[in-house]
């Protein structure tokens, strides 16, 4: 009997070793699973890069407004305060200096394609930067309750990916120096 099972086994493992190549069914089915583990790949890379679009539209957005009241506050802070028409003047700001002359530095609203515009700070040396693009900028006078004016700054970014959301951020700033 022992005999028996040791010569139909290496009768079958015989027959298996001259077997060569795969049946086509073996094949379809290995085509398809290729097939279907390519389309679930495809379709998660082209959704990955579908939502990555916007929000990284409203990551660059927030920056910008950010850096825009970054930059507002901090010279209000520390000037005396001249409200411009915002076309395209915004603000002009005398900073008094110990020893030298007084510096001014002007924030312009600059229109740009689409309807939206840069924030250009240009001091009266002619150093000038663009702090913050893609945005739409508003400087009010207001009260702050004691007498002291203070100013509120508006900035709302303007995205330019489809399905980006706006950032809008307030600012109220009270000027360290005395107002004339």
């Amino acid at each position: 009997m022992l005999y028996e099972l040791r010569v139909r086994l290496q009768r079958q493992l015989s027959s298996l070793s001259q077997e060569k190549g795969v049946t086509l069914i073996e094949l379809v089915v290995a085509v398809g699973l290729a097939i279907a583990i390519a389309s679930a790949t495809a379709l998660t890379i082209t959704t990955i890069f579908r939502f990555t679009r916007p929000v990284e539209a409203q990551a660059i957005a927030a920056h910008q407004v950010q850096n825009a009241g970054s930059w507002l506050t901090r010279d209000i802070l520390m000037s005396k305060v001249e409200l411009g028409d915002g076309n395209p003047v915004l603000v002009t700001l005398t900073q008094p200096q110990s020893g030298t002359e007084d510096v001014t530095i002007v924030y312009k609203k600059v229109p740009v394609s689409g309807g939206s515009y840069q924030l250009v700070r240009e001091k009266d040396t002619g150093e000038g930067m663009v702090i913050a693009e893609n945005v739409d900028i508003a400087v009010e006078q207001c009260a702050d309750g004691s007498g002291t004016p203070s100013f509120a700054i508006t900035i709302v970014s303007q995205p330019q990916a489809a399905g980006a959301k706006e950032v809008k951020r307030y600012y109220q700033v009270t000027p360290r120096l005395p107002q004339d």
